[in-house]
């Protein structure tokens, strides 16, 4: 029943747009199963240059964030499925900034 599905999918190359894309960790399980992804979008240059090294198809240097930007683009490439990711830069800045937080509260209590 699982393999049946699965063909289906490979077979249906569903358009999908990856947003928040990183190094494409998303988009390669999707484009493993068979999906066709049509463009991907960040705006952390790191990852973009990762990705572009890793897919054929387009990455947009684009902030998602800013509320005034033309979405039109998206609309444009006619996905049938959208994906994406936590932005994982916010992230690390969290983790480097509660481990700043902890190694100050520790030394804090150290000295007392």
């Amino acid at each position: 029943m699982k393999e049946k599905y699965r063909d289906e999918i490979k077979s249906s190359s569903l358009r999908v747009l990856d947003l928040f894309a990183g190094c494409g960790g998303l988009s390669l399980g999707f484009q493993n199963a068979g999906f066709n992804i049509v463009a991907a979008f960040d705006n952390w240059n790191p990852a973009i240059y990762v990705y572009q090294k890793n897919f054929s198809h387009k990455i947009f240097d684009y902030d998602l964030s800013n509320l005034r930007r033309n979405y039109q683009i998206f609309s444009e490439m006619r996905p049938e499925i959208i994906i994406g990711g936590p932005p994982c830069q916010s992230v690390f800045t969290l983790v480097i900034s509660l481990t700043y937080i902890y190694q100050s509260l520790h030394q804090s209590l150290s000295r007392t």
